[in-house]
This record gives C-alpha cells, sequence and structure tokens, in this order.
C-alpha cells in the first residue's frame, strides 16, 4: 500500500506534456507597409492553458532591418521570444511573438515594423499546458541549408521558422516536421513544428531551400510544460 501511494503522488506530480498545433499561416505581397492586420486568423479552440505563438518571416522594402515594435494577437499585447536577421542583409528575418489568449476561436494579428515591408508570412500555432516562457531559443541567419541546435524538455515542443529568397520551396525539414510553406512572389515563409515527449539536449534543426539562397533568416525556440 505504502509503494502504491508513493507512485501515485509520484505520478501527479508530472506535469501534462505541452503541445503545439499549426493552425492557420497567411501572406501579404504589398510593398511600402509598416502595419499590418491579419483578421479572422484560427486560434484553434479555446482553453484556459491556451499560448498563441505567431511566427513572422518577413523580408523589408529597403533592405533596412524590419523588427516589429510591437504586436497584439486576439486585442493581447505579445511578446517577443525569438529575432533573427540575416547576417549579411539584415532585411531578411524571421521572429516569434507569444501571448496568452484564453477565449475565441479565431482573432486578429496586428503588428507594426521599424522598416517598411516588401514581402511577409506569418505562421499560428495554439499550444496548450506551456511555460509561461520558452526554455529554449535560436536561430540561423548564416548558413544554407539554415541549420542551428536547440534544448527541448521531457513533453514539450519545437517551433521552427524561416524566411528565404529563393524561386521554389523547402527542400527539407530536419528535427521538426513542415507545418506550412507559402511563396509569396520571390520570398517564400515556412514553417514547421514538433511535440517531443522525451528530452532533447542539442538537437539539429535544419530548413534547406531547394535552390541556394543568400538570403535567409530562422528562427527557433522550445516550450516545456507549466
Amino acid at each position: 500500500m505504502f509503494q502504491n501511494n508513493l507512485l501515485m503522488a509520484a505520478a501527479s506530480t508530472i506535469a501534462a506534456p505541452a503541445t503545439a498545433t499549426f493552425t492557420e499561416s497567411s501572406i501579404d505581397a504589398a510593398a511600402g507597409k509598416t502595419s499590418y492586420s491579419f483578421t479572422s486568423q484560427d486560434f484553434g479552440t479555446a482553453a484556459a492553458n491556451r499560448k498563441i505563438i505567431v511566427a513572422v518571416n518577413l523580408a523589408t522594402n529597403s533592405g533596412a532591418s524590419g523588427a516589429i515594435s510591437g504586436m497584439t494577437i486576439g486585442g493581447v499585447t505579445a511578446s517577443l521570444i525569438k529575432f533573427q536577421a540575416n547576417a549579411a542583409q539584415g532585411g531578411y528575418s524571421s521572429e516569434m511573438w507569444q501571448a496568452d489568449v484564453p477565449t475565441g476561436t479565431s482573432g486578429t494579428v496586428a503588428f507594426t515594423l521599424s522598416a517598411a515591408g516588401y514581402r511577409l508570412g506569418i505562421g499560428i500555432y495554439a499550444c496548450y499546458g506551456a511555460a509561461d516562457d520558452a526554455d529554449d531559443t535560436s536561430g540561423d541567419g548564416s548558413n544554407d541549408p539554415m541549420t542551428t541546435t536547440i534544448d527541448c524538455p521531457a513533453n514539450g515542443f519545437v517551433i521552427a521558422a524561416a524566411q528565404f529568397n529563393t524561386a521554389s520551396g523547402v527542400t527539407a525539414w530536419t528535427g521538426v516536421d513542415e507545418d506550412y510553406y507559402d511563396a509569396i512572389t520571390e520570398q517564400n515563409s515556412a514553417g514547421a513544428s514538433k511535440d517531443y515527449s522525451l528530452i532533447q539536449s542539442g538537437i539539429t534543426i535544419t530548413c534547406d531551400p531547394n535552390a541556394s539562397t543568400n538570403r535567409f533568416a530562422m528562427s527557433v525556440c522550445s516550450f516545456g510544460p507549466a
């Protein structure tokens, strides 16, 4: 009986898995804008423990950094998880933002850029049971194919997003499973994710466009359970 009680007590302390569900991707090919509003976006099933993560893959109009200066998700002020620019050409970037949005199955994603955009795409994830902050973040703006490593807790998840300038799409992702790929004229926006039941230390994440390019950026984050 004593042993059974110990097992039950141990089981009760194990956190429920954190999960990430891709819900929608959208693009905007209009050049010269600094303010963007994507309405009626799919936020997935409402839940008290839901976090929405939005990835933004961007090329600017001038080549200057287009880092987002502020974002709201479903009317909730979001916080930056990770920003990654291309090492040589800062106008090509990928970044991720998060907000706790417990209510509603759809809503608006709105943000402002620090420089006029040229082509951009977003990817949206409904995440459940995740910790308040990312366990780890990483990115790459130097290598073709884009590659980096990241840690992920047990019962956690990894999300990756990438922007790249080629005439065609992604050959392969490693470490995560592709969720979306959107062509935006000569720009591309892509994302991938994966839930992990076992702890991952230094897992390799790669996004390999099927044509060579020097205009790219990839951002990556991981979250564990709350």
